[in-house]
């Protein structure tokens, strides 16, 4: 998504920014598992979805997200599944073993899970706006969960301020700044800050 998206896609609460030593990127990654909140326009299919709003190059999407849920179904064809308002979309890469053969997109297993795949539905013809839940796993989280993060994403607070909680001495050694609805703060003391019952717009940066 590039920045003039960036008030279409999310409608944020409360303002968050950190400034990380790279290395403590992939720590960011269990957000992304947990699940991460957008703001785009829904009824359209999925295909336009992840690649025209989320930017997911089609190439990459034919050939590293193997595995592809949309509301706990798994989904063979993209262009004819329709994403409802409040859709949950998981994106993996090849799972290991039978099971992550049966739930490969288009693989040859895949007529086993036929009661469970999504049914092609009707695309809108006029998308409109609503909000999905998106959630990054394993080489797919590693691979674009930084390109998110650096954009931004919608986090609950609640699910946030525990996140931090749960962060180690070493976490918090390798982050360098911090900013509250764009004002500085004391980075150190994020994991006791008492977050009001709201989205926080969450963003990160690489710094040192």
């Amino acid at each position: 998504m590039d920045a003039s998206n960036e008030q279409k896609t999310i409608r944020p609460q409360r303002h968050l920014r950190l400034g990380v030593v790279a290395d403590r990127i992939p720590v960011f990654f269990e957000l992304l598992r947990s699940g991460f909140s957008a703001d785009l326009d829904v009824g359209c299919s999925l295909e336009h979805m992840l690649c025209n709003q989320l930017n997911i190059a089609p190439d990459y999407l034919q050939n590293r997200v193997q595995t592809i849920f949309l509301n706990n179904s798994p989904v063979d064809d993209l262009a004819s599944a329709a994403v409802p308002d409040g859709a949950v979309i998981s994106l993996s890469a090849a799972m290991p073993g039978l099971n992550g053969a049966i739930m490969r997109r288009g693989g040859p297993l895949s007529e086993m899970r036929r009661s469970i795949s999504h049914s092609p539905e009707e695309v809108c013809s006029q998308p409109f706006p609503g909000r999905i839940t998106l959630k990054l796993f394993n080489l797919v989280a590693r691979e674009l969960g930084p390109h998110f993060l650096s954009r931004g994403i919608v986090v609950g607070s609640k699910a946030l301020g525990e996140w931090f909680k749960r962060q180690t001495n070493q976490f918090w050694q390798g982050v360098k700044s911090a900013e509250i609805d764009r004002a500085p703060c004391q980075f150190d003391q994020l994991n006791l800050h008492e977050w009001p019952a709201q989205d926080v717009w969450f963003k990160i940066r690489p710094n040192g």
